[in-house]
C-alpha cells in the first residue's frame, strides 16, 4: 500500500491514514492534474499566437523621402521615425569653413575695388569732354503736300513684316516633359572621413508621437559596425511633456577607434525595429579591430 502511495507527488502520508482523513484525495489529485494538462494544452497555441501577433511592423522596409529605411506599421497612424546625419566637432571642417569665408571676403573686396576704379575712370572721361561736345540738330522730316510724314524705309527687313501669328508661335515655350513615374530614389549615401575628436550626430525625428495615445515611448538606438556587430547603444524615454520631438545619438569617428566601412544606425520602439540608415566612413584607420558592445538592449 505504501509503495503505491509513494508514486503520488501530492500525497505525503501513508494511504491508510490519508484515506481516513481524505477518502477522495487521490481522485481529486488526478482531476487537478487532468485539468491542468487540459488548460496548458489549450492555452499553448493561444500563447504562441499572441507572441506572433505582437509584431506590428512590416519586415520589408520602404525608402522614405530622406532616404531613411522605414518599417511601416500595421496600425494606422502609428509612431514612425526619420534619421538625418551631421558632422560635429570637426576641426578640419571648421578650418575649411574659415578659409572659405576668407576667400569670399577677398572676392568682395576685389569687386568693390574694381567698381570704384571704373567709376573713377568714367568720371575722368566725363570731365575731359567737359563742354566741348555740342548738340547737333536733327534734320527736319520732309512732309508731302498734304502735310503727312511718309513712313520710314524698313530696308527690306523681313522680321518687321512677319505676321503676328508667326511671332506668337516662335515665342511659345515648349511644353515640359513629365518625369518618369515609378522610379525609386536610391539610398542616401553619406560619407565622413575618419578624424580625431570628430563625431557623427544622428537626429531622429519622431513622427506621430501620439499614435499610441498619451503614453511614454521607449526608444533604443543601436550603432552597427561594418561587420553588423553592435558597437554602441542608447536608451531614451520620450514623454508627452517633452517639447522636442527629436532624439540625438552620436558616434565618434576617431581613426584609433573606428575602421573604414559602412556603419548603420537602427531605431527600435519597444524593442521593435522601426527605422534604420547607414553612413560610410572613409580614410586611414589605426584601429586593429572594432570593439563590440556585448551588453543587452
Amino acid at each position: 500500500m505504501s509503495d503505491s502511495c509513494s508514486n503520488d507527488p501530492l500525497s505525503t502520508q501513508p494511504e491508510s491514514l490519508s484515506n481516513l482523513r481524505h477518502p477522495r484525495s487521490r481522485a481529486a489529485a488526478r482531476a487537478r492534474r487532468f485539468f491542468a494538462a487540459t488548460v496548458i494544452g489549450l492555452c499553448a497555441p493561444w500563447t504562441l499566437l499572441g507572441t506572433v501577433a505582437c509584431s506590428t511592423r512590416s519586415t520589408t522596409p520602404t525608402i522614405g523621402p530622406d532616404s531613411t529605411l522605414v518599417y511601416s506599421s500595421r496600425i494606422p497612424g502609428d509612431v514612425q521615425a526619420s534619421i538625418t546625419f551631421a558632422l560635429r566637432d570637426s576641426q578640419r571642417r571648421e578650418e575649411m569653413r574659415r578659409l572659405e569665408r576668407e576667400r569670399q571676403r577677398q572676392i568682395e573686396r576685389e569687386r568693390k575695388e574694381r567698381e570704384a576704379k571704373e567709376r573713377a575712370e568714367r568720371a575722368k572721361e566725363k570731365a575731359k569732354k567737359g563742354g566741348k561736345s555740342k548738340k547737333t540738330k536733327k534734320p527736319a522730316k520732309k512732309r508731302d503736300a498734304m502735310g503727312v510724314t511718309p513712313p520710314m524705309a524698313t530696308g527690306g527687313s523681313s522680321a518687321s513684316a512677319a505676321p503676328a501669328s508667326d511671332t506668337a508661335s516662335v515665342a511659345t515655350p515648349r511644353p515640359e516633359v513629365p518625369a518618369a513615374k515609378g522610379r525609386v530614389p536610391s539610398p542616401d549615401e553619406r560619407a565622413f572621413e575618419l578624424e580625431e575628436g570628430a563625431r557623427v550626430q544622428a537626429s531622429i525625428r519622431i513622427e506621430n508621437p501620439y499614435g499610441r495615445g498619451k503614453r511614454p515611448l521607449l526608444f533604443h538606438t543601436v550603432w552597427l559596425n561594418p561587420e553588423g556587430k553592435r558597437v554602441f547603444k542608447k536608451m531614451t524615454e520620450w514623454t508627452p511633456n517633452d517639447t522636442s520631438q527629436v532624439l540625438t545619438t552620436s558616434l565618434t569617428i576617431s581613426p584609433a577607434k573606428r575602421t573604414a566601412g559602412r556603419y548603420g544606425l537602427q531605431v527600435f520602439l519597444f524593442r521593435e525595429l522601426i527605422a534604420e540608415k547607414s553612413i560610410q566612413l572613409t580614410g586611414t584607420s589605426t584601429a586593429q579591430q572594432e570593439k563590440d558592445d556585448a551588453g543587452g538592449m
